[in-house]
């Protein structure tokens, strides 16, 4: 594997992300659960 190109400028990942139809912001990260939440205790 190597790297073929670097794209730094944020618009054109963007722009590329868009024209392949993958969303361009990361999912919502989840709530950590607690101890009391969890079914292994």
């Amino acid at each position: 594997m190597r790297i073929l190109a670097a794209i730094n400028p944020p618009e054109a990942i963007h722009k590329i992300f868009d024209c392949l139809g993958l969303p361009t912001r990361p999912p919502p990260i989840a709530r950590a659960m607690s101890a009391a939440d969890s079914d292994f205790f």
